[in-house]
């Protein structure tokens, strides 16, 4: 039987009015609160939470279709009795007109969601910030879909390094966004990059400018011209990475002759700055010099403007001592007897094919993960291209045997680099440009390879893969005749000859099969279409 509890009562003798002296309130303070205060210390007392977390209303909004994949339900975790909010599609808010009016309920963990947030509330954003700026700066932070983390993650998956979706080359490491916060123009620029990337993948397409891009494109150009006539403003490094994002701008939307006018205008400051060697303190902003002149210079195939950032890459590569195969040595030591004066170009074959050697092992042994490894490409298979284009600058000479066999190995090996890089997820060649000048060369030369007979049939195989039209149909007929050459019937048969020069089997032996059965109302190459 229950007891009722005991009260030490305290009886309170009043005449007249209350007495208002400090004693007598603080005795009938203590008197109130004691018993109040005993209750709350009784062992087992259970309190429900007396408020309620709102959401906020950027996490009300999930992505149905078109640009993203839902994500999976959170499931409940421990106490939280979230009900099932409606969300539809965040890129919408951003764009009004494509607002997709089908909603999915979805029950979500508010306290999973909210630890695990996206965005640093302690970030100080160099503008005002509003709605739609916010949900830009969340969105490429949402690495769930994978579509606007290269806005961030500048370098994404260069391509010679285009990115798929926006055609746009982009550094490495986490890149525009550090840059971006030092200055406010270089945060306008890049919004106007990541509403531009937004376009794209909603419309599927490349290239395309919508009003959000331009508005703050716009904006970013305004202040850089107030700015400009002031020589120490002009060289600092958040004018230079503003240009820097022009020209990456002007690139996405395939405007190619704004984008040689930034990269001049980059020259000319870094120049007066004293070098490239003074943005060596901004790692940052030096990798975005670097890749924003090798997308560029690629379409073009032309030397770059700028030297590599030696001081971020490995001095010694992982896959410096990978043995290159035997074939391809014996030809090696044919070349530099021959030609003493042209080592630097199977120097650099070699390193290629070390390094394809070295992805080879890696991937079985991680199980493909290394292709997912965007630092490693960034810092093995990029350097790689940047070295081929600056052996363009060589001039070729007509009259000489080696320096005709030298660009048409270079030009050979950035199609066969071409087929790595897809594997890497970026697009293989940008232009046609490549394919092109390799058949044009090849069809206007009559010379005798003599014991490099090899090397023309494999330029002629990777030109294959990769060409287009007429110059596809002319690249297979005169391997064929290559390769009949040297004693083999077929297409099929002369493959083993080839892989004795250059060959990465997840890259070419798809490709290559699939080539050789090609018809002339084809009109891919390889696996892209070149832009």
């Amino acid at each position: 039987m229950a007891t009722r509890p005991f009260f030490d009562l305290d009886f309170i003798t009043q005449t007249g009015n209350a007495p208002n002296d400090e004693a007598t309130q603080t005795r009938i303070r203590k008197h109130v609160m004691r018993d109040v205060g005993r209750l709350t210390r009784k062992d087992g007392s259970i309190r429900s939470l007396q408020w309620e977390l709102i959401v906020p209303e950027i996490l009300e909004h999930e992505p149905q279709s078109g640009l993203y994949e839902p994500a999976d339900p959170t499931p409940a975790v421990g106490f939280s009795t979230a009900s099932p909010i409606s969300r539809d599609n965040a890129l919408g808010r951003l764009f009004p007109s494509h607002v997709n009016n089908s909603q999915r309920e979805q029950r979500v963990s508010i306290v999973d969601r909210l630890g695990a947030g996206r965005l640093d509330p302690f970030i100080k954003y160099p503008i005002e910030m509003t709605n739609q700026t916010y949900q830009l700066v969340d969105d490429f932070f949402d690495d769930r879909h994978g579509n606007l983390a290269p806005f961030r993650d500048t370098y994404v998956r260069p391509a010679l390094a285009y990115v798929k979706v926006s055609n746009s080359l982009l550094p490495a490491m986490g890149t525009w966004f550090p840059v971006g916060l030092n200055d406010a123009a270089a945060f306008y620029q890049v919004l106007s990059n990541a509403a531009l990337n937004v376009n794209n993948v909603r419309h599927n397409t490349t290239g395309a400018e919508s009003v959000h891009s331009l508005k703050y494109h716009t904006k970013a150009l305004i202040l850089v011209r107030k700015r400009i006539s002031d020589l120490g403003e002009a060289t600092s490094d958040g004018l230079i990475s503003t240009i820097c994002g022009f020209a990456c701008y002007k690139h996405g939307v395939g405007d190619h002759g704004a984008w040689k006018i930034h990269m001049k205008a980059l020259e000319d400051l870094i120049r007066l700055r004293g070098g490239t060697e003074t943005l060596n303190t901004n790692k940052y902003l030096r990798l975005l010099l670097f890749c924003n002149d090798l997308s560029g210079s690629a379409i073009d195939d032309v030397e770059p403007r700028f030297p590599l950032p030696l001081l971020f890459l490995p001095t010694q590569p992982v896959w410096s001592n990978t043995p290159v195969p035997f074939q391809l040595h014996r030809i090696s030591v044919l070349w530099r007897l021959k030609y003493p004066e042209r080592c630097k170009i199977m120097d650099l074959i070699e390193d290629i094919m070390r390094f394809s050697g070295y992805v080879a092992n890696s991937a079985v042994q991680t199980f493909g993960r290394i292709y997912k490894d965007l630092e490693f490409s960034f810092q093995n298979l990029i350097p790689l291209v940047h070295r081929l284009l600056s052996i363009s600058a060589m001039a070729l000479d007509i009259e000489d045997d080696g320096s005709i066999i030298q660009e048409a190995v270079r030009l050979g090996y950035l199609l066969y680099i071409a087929g790595i890089k897809r594997i890497f997820g970026v697009i293989g060649i940008g232009s046609k440009a490549h394919p092109q000048k390799l058949c044009s060369l090849l069809k206007q030369i009559n010379m005798n390879w003599e014991e490099f007979g090899l090397i023309r049939s494999w330029c002629l195989a990777m030109g294959a893969m990769e060409a287009l039209g007429d110059d596809k149909m002319w690249f297979l007929e005169s391997l064929e005749e290559s390769l009949r050459y040297q004693g083999f019937e077929t297409l099929e048969q002369g493959e083993q000859l080839l892989r004795n020069f250059g060959w990465y089997d997840e890259a070419h032996t798809h490709l290559y099969r699939h080539t050789i059965r090609w018809k002339p109302t084809d009109s891919t190459s390889g696996l892209d279409k070149a832009s």
